[in-house]
């Protein structure tokens, strides 16, 4: 059995089945929805204009090019983070792009719906035994945003009402810090472990009270960013160090992350079906 871009992709086709109780095989989700995870290729890669003169999404995600998040950050003044961040604010005020149509989704949820998504994401058994998976500073925030995308995909979410947040700064426990963010009637909310479901400005006031030193700076990207390192999105040799096609040749102990990735992907392509949000 494949798992790498087919249990990917399998997360994502679920959106687009109109019928909530059809499920579809993974080959044939391939070659209908593999364009949803292509890479959005940025138009810049260093020395981009001003963060803080950016108006929309896209025009933010495009500035940060495929620069290391950690290097903005490290290179930016504080009066330059602080402009960023006030921006940020005021971007997450507005509607997402939505570039493409893909019927059967919903392009904003509940609060409600939100705290079910967090619900999915904490009763994941990759997320309850993370402890398993390699050392305690990896932290797997990264792992339970792509365990929280995935399962909004599934239950139906619109992928442009979906992004990323970021936090990077100099805190005792990480140097960066990632949550899923989904969009509602009442603004965007964050789907985290550390604050549950609150709004976007509540997130981001408590990741800057952990601030030691410099200022901390705040990024919204698409959902598909894998790391702060770079604008790669999900791929086979970041999630499962290269092209697997069989479950007994993948390495879990030769794995940087020890089969976090491959364990949830196998797991969630035999969890069957869910609930999908209503419109």
């Amino acid at each position: 059995m494949k798992i790498a871009w087919f249990l990917l992709i399998f997360s994502l086709v679920i959106s687009l089945i109109p019928t909530s109780n059809v499920e579809a095989s993974r080959s044939s989700c391939f070659s209908e929805v593999s364009f949803m995870m292509a890479p959005r290729w940025n138009k810049l890669d260093f020395n981009a204009p001003e963060f803080h003169t950016a108006k929309t999404y896209l025009e933010l995600e495009d500035r940060y090019g495929s620069e290391s998040l950690l290097n903005i950050q490290n290179r930016l003044s504080k009066e330059e983070i602080l402009k960023n961040n006030e921006n940020v604010s005021r971007i997450l005020k507005t509607d997402p792009e939505f570039e493409v149509e893909y019927p059967g989704t919903v392009k904003s949820i509940t609060e409600d719906q939100g705290k079910l998504l967090q619900q999915d994401m904490m009763n994941t058994p990759v997320v309850d035994q993370s402890h398993c998976y390699g050392k305690s500073e990896l932290g797997f925030c990264f792992g339970r945003a792509l365990v929280a995308h995935s399962f909004a995909i599934k239950r139906g979410v619109h992928p442009h009402a979906i992004k990323k947040i970021w936090v990077v700064g100099d805190t005792p426990y990480w140097e960066f810090h990632v949550a899923t963010i989904f969009r509602t009637n009442g603004g965007w909310y964050v789907v985290d472990k550390f604050t549950g479901v609150v709004k976007t400005d509540v997130w981001m006031e408590r990741m800057r009270k952990n601030q030691r030193s410099k200022e901390a700076m705040f990024f919204v990207t698409d959902p598909s960013r894998f790391t702060p390192l770079s604008s790669t999105r999900y791929n086979e040799v970041d999630l499962f160090n290269g092209k697997v096609d069989h479950d007994d040749l993948f390495d879990q102990k030769g794995d940087f992350y020890k089969g976090f990735f491959h364990n949830f992907f196998v797991w969630f392509d035999k969890l069957g079906k869910l609930t999908k949000f209503s419109i």
